[in-house]
């Protein structure tokens, strides 16, 4: 009879652990701008329940370095006071420049939790992000609306990862994203074939040279 009941046990709490693990959201795009988030000065001050007011704040210096990115937090608080309404997020800067079909891939922890995620863009102006008084902002971010930025990305996801390939004419070269803090477990760039280079002034003129000497021998062997 012990065993029986110990089996059940265990049987219920593994359908019960199952339950748990359906109903925990997948991760889910949602961009956000840095701008206009609020009026206190370091994150310190916002990631705190005595902040005053609605706030929003880089760390002053990147916390880690993964896969060649610089990773900041940004935190984001509504001045509620209440530890709820405070969120972190992970941020950082595309390592490399974005050209026509680059890829990034985002891989996530398996933190049995809805993972937020998308592009962190400057959703206020072409300077980089400010705060709500107008003060800038030292963190990465995308320059551009939110919107707008959106057009230039298609995706691809698994349950644990997100695909984003670039493309479009006007494709910003840098690019910022966000994962909920603590969720970001390594990421992956390739640069695409999209871009085209322009031979410098020097490479130009022995091409050109070397397309007249062509010329010239195939002259001669026709006469």
């Amino acid at each position: 009879m012990p065993l029986i009941r110990k089996t059940f046990v265990s049987i219920l709490a593994l359908s019960i652990f199952g339950v748990a693990a359906a109903l925990a959201g997948p991760a889910v795009r949602k961009d956000k701008g840095a701008s206009n988030n609020g009026v206190l000065d370091t994150f310190a001050d916002c990631d705190s329940t005595a902040a005053p007011v609605a706030c929003g704040n880089y760390t002053s210096s990147p916390f880690e370095t993964l896969d060649g990115a610089s990773v900041f937090k940004f935190v984001t608080n509504d001045g509620s006071g209440l530890a709820s309404d405070i969120f972190v997020y992970d941020v950082f800067t595309v390592p490399g420049a974005v050209t026509q079909g680059s890829t990034l891939t985002i891989n996530f922890n398996a933190s049995g939790s809805e993972v937020d995620f998308g592009d962190f863009a400057c959703a206020n102006g072409a300077g980089g992000p400010v705060s709500a008084d107008n003060k800038a902002m030292t963190g990465p971010c995308t320059i551009g609306n939110i919107s707008a930025l959106s057009a230039f990305l298609s995706e691809t996801q698994t349950a644990d990862s997100a695909k984003f390939t670039f493309s479009g004419s006007g494709l910003p070269a840098s690019w910022a994203f966000y994962v909920t803090d603590g969720d970001l477990a390594s990421l992956s760039f390739t640069a695409g074939s999209g871009s085209t280079s322009t031979p410098e002034p020097a490479s130009a003129s022995l091409l050109l040279v070397g397309a007249v000497a062509l010329g010239l021998v195939a002259l001669k062997a026709r006469r």
